[in-house]
């Protein structure tokens, strides 16, 4: 009896494992685009300092960070 009962669950989970997997013929493509940095010629062309640059006055931009 509990031969039957045991064979009988393993054939329904066996089923249903076969039977839930779908094909799906339409295949999804994903398309993932990163942004490629612009590289400068000069570390000035940044803009992060305002005026001179003997004077280094930071822009609004620039995170100050004292050590």
């Amino acid at each position: 009896m509990y031969y039957k009962v045991k064979k009988t669950i393993f054939i329904v989970m066996v089923f249903l494992f076969l039977f839930s997997c779908k094909s799906d013929d339409s295949p999804t493509e994903i398309t993932v685009t990163y942004p490629t940095p612009e590289l400068l010629a000069n570390l000035s062309e940044l803009n992060l300092f305002k005026g001179d640059l003997k004077d280094l006055t930071p822009t609004d931009v620039v995170s100050v960070y004292d050590l």
